[in-house]
């Protein structure tokens, strides 16, 4: 899949995703389905991020809101790491 883009706060940019059907290199993000509101201007999805499939990870659920054209992270919850 190209044009999947994920935003790096380390290096304050957008950066490509990758998908990858395997557990050899570096990290595994998994995305639950959104879910959104009526009016579609609020959705919550759950992240999971997987370091090599076994030594760990961690994850979240987020409620994001669509305001003035961007969507913003408003209340995460359900923080866990493995």
């Amino acid at each position: 899949m190209d044009g999947l883009f994920s935003y790096s706060r380390k290096n304050q940019k957008l950066e490509p995703v990758h998908v990858v059907k395997d557990c050899k290199n570096n990290f595994v993000y998994r995305l639950a389905w959104p879910v959104f509101s009526k009016d579609l201007k609020t959705v919550i999805i759950g992240i999971t991020e997987d370091c090599n499939c076994l030594l760990g990870g961690q994850g979240y659920k987020a409620v994001y809101q669509l305001q003035e054209g961007r969507w913003v992270k408003v209340h995460t919850y359900d923080k866990w790491i493995g």
